[in-house]
């Protein structure tokens, strides 16, 4: 089953043919405010599956509890 979504204009967009490897929920102060919610949902899925159209922005949040980005 082929899963597709985007960003909220729509200038960016995915598309990935299986179902993710792994899927969680995080509720980190960072990832709620990003979210702008109580939790911010992941998936994981292999980059040679994953098909982006579109120019996303790259964002490194640096201030983490362990420090990595």
């Amino acid at each position: 089953m082929s899963h597709t979504g985007q960003c909220l204009c729509g200038a960016v967009t995915y598309e990935f043919a299986d179902d993710p490897a792994a899927m969680g929920i995080c509720h980190c102060k960072n990832c709620q405010r990003q979210a702008g919610s109580a939790f911010s949902t992941l998936a994981a899925v292999a980059k040679a599956d994953l098909k982006i159209s579109g120019s996303p922005k790259v964002y490194h949040d640096s201030d983490t509890d362990s420090g990595n980005p």
